[in-house]
């Protein structure tokens, strides 16, 4: 029976395919060790622990290494080899510094294999760090996609001072958070809390309108009566309406925020969400302390008045 497989790239499932239609697609550069791959459409796994999904041709395998270093690509077997992945990282042979700078180059970038450029210009997007040491590139000649830092000549060295390490480790955890892909489990949950997330926003937008009505009349009603206290009240009230309906705001962005993660399953939309969640925690936190700020001040200025009013009575014998 020939075995079936789901693959998966940035969300979207296509499949099932067997295994030589998996082939053919890898040596047309249509599918390649950054998809995601599952035989039962649940369960998914790099690419690149299916090596056998990526076997090149025998008559490629058997070219021999110096052959494919210094023969001109065509677009056909360049994407096939770019799609090709195995176990590890390695080259067939150490191609001399001339060949090398005239090849052309592939690298991976949010999960889509990006090229040909020549070595140059590709050198250059390192000492600019448009591309982080990490990045994997593949060439005509090599077996497998490698990491950059492992190509001589490719990634520059960098000193280890203050302000490199602090530009490098940006530029390279922005890269990973734009590439990695946020794991299934944890949008499980996100996607469980979002119908709770959504519920409370409701409650809060429905609380903030009856909170504003009753300001309102208490307003028209102080108004009209000339009570200043019940005025007073009436403002207070609308004050909190607005309140709390921008904490039920907040609310609805980290909702919208759960879907996006959803749809890109990318580390960098993940990071936006929990940093909307922070919003509505740090705001909660902010309106708490005000409360209880005012509750403080009105149990002193109480306990005043009441010293007051007691000192202005006689003692009586």
């Amino acid at each position: 029976m020939t075995d079936q497989f789901y693959i998966r790239i940035r969300g979207r499932v296509q499949g099932p395919f067997d295994s030589e239609k998996l082939r053919g697609l890898a040596r047309r550069g249509q599918f390649s060790r950054l998809y995601e791959v599952s035989r039962d459409g649940q369960t998914w796994q790099p690419a690149k622990d299916f090596p056998e999904l990526f076997a090149a041709p025998a008559a490629q395998v058997a070219q021999p290494a110096a052959a494919q270093t210094t023969a001109a690509p065509s677009a056909a077997s360049s994407k096939g080899n770019s799609a090709s992945s195995g176990g590890g990282y390695s080259l067939q042979s150490p191609a001399p510094q001339n060949a090398t700078s005239a090849a052309t180059w592939y690298y991976a970038y949010q999960g889509r294999e990006q090229g040909p450029i020549d070595f140059n210009t590709l050198a250059s997007m390192f000492s600019s760090r448009q591309l982080a040491p990490e990045t994997e590139v593949w060439s005509q000649g090599m077996i497998n996609w490698t990491p950059a830092q492992n190509v001589p000549g490719l990634v520059p060295p960098q000193a280890p001072t203050k302000s490199s390490m602090g530009v490098s480790s940006y530029s390279t955890e922005s890269v990973r958070s734009e590439t990695e892909q946020v794991s299934a489990a944890t949008i499980r949950a996100l996607t469980d809390s979002r119908p709770w997330v959504a519920f409370i926003a409701i409650i809060g937008f429905l609380y903030a309108l009856l909170t504003l009505l009753s300001g309102v009349f208490q307003l028209i009603v102080g108004a009209r009566s000339g009570v200043f206290p019940v005025t007073a009240s009436g403002l207070t009230t609308i004050v909190m309406s607005l309140v709390i309906a921008f904490g039920a705001w907040l609310l609805v962005s980290f909702g919208s925020a759960i879907s996006n993660v959803e749809r890109s399953r990318r580390e960098a939309s993940l990071v936006r969400a929990l940093s909307t969640l922070k919003s509505f925690w740090v705001y909660i936190g902010v309106v708490l302390i005000v409360i209880l700020t005012f509750v403080i001040l009105g149990v002193i200025l109480v306990i005043s008045v009441a010293g007051t009013i007691a000192g202005s009575f006689p003692e009586l014998d």
